[in-house]
């Protein structure tokens, strides 16, 4: 168990134990290493600082995991610790797709509109029957808020974590085509000395 436990507010050690007593209540010979593991994750979250994460996030993030996690101090350090990850790969993410997002969107719609279905039935004015096929643009499906989006074009406004998630849906066949075109635009970048403007 820690020694330094006078670094432990009176108030905190307390909630600290009411809680374990009331979990493991069948179990008491856990009281003391549940009470340990909660004293260690309180201590971590006090001192807590990750590298490229600014202080107002981890405050903002620790404020959240209190409201989410009262009084459990390891579910409140690993709420912490995953929402300091998501804004590191959100940050990176945005480093790495921000410059080259507009060209992404263009190529996408270039793509998108070279669909073909010779089966539509193509009538004009009055009924008239003016043969079969058509061109169309394809739909393209992001995830929002966990549920499935489906649009008919792209905007620009569009951040990068919502575009990578941007795929075509073949039946059960799905085609993740931004990350599948950041994957191309790297390769003419590294092979072919492709020079992109950041997209303004």
């Amino acid at each position: 168990m820690h020694s330094e436990l006078p670094d432990i507010p009176s108030a905190i050690m307390t909630s600290i134990k009411k809680r374990i007593e009331q979990i493991w209540d069948d179990e008491p010979e856990m009281h003391e290493d549940m009470i340990e593991q909660e004293i260690e994750a309180y201590q971590d979250l006090q001192s807590l600082e990750i590298e490229s994460v600014p202080d107002k996030v981890l405050r903002d993030l620790m404020a959240d995991a209190e409201r989410e996690h009262p009084s459990d101090y390891s579910e409140q350090r690993e709420f912490v610790q995953n929402g300091a990850d998501r804004y590191l790969y959100i940050q990176q993410l945005n480093e790495k797709v921000g410059p080259i997002k507009e060209l992404l969107i263009r190529i996408e719609d270039i793509i998108a509109n070279e669909c073909y279905n010779q089966n539509i039935q193509n009538y004009g004015p009055g009924g008239i029957w003016e043969g079969e096929g058509r061109s169309f643009r394809y739909p393209i499906t992001f995830i929002v808020e966990d549920k499935d989006d489906k649009r008919w074009n792209v905007s620009s406004a569009v951040d990068a974590e919502t575009l990578m998630t941007g795929r075509y849906k073949f039946g059960s066949n799905e085609l993740n085509i931004f990350r599948a075109l950041v994957k191309v635009v790297e390769m003419l970048q590294a092979e072919y000395n492709l020079h992109v403007e950041r997209s303004k």
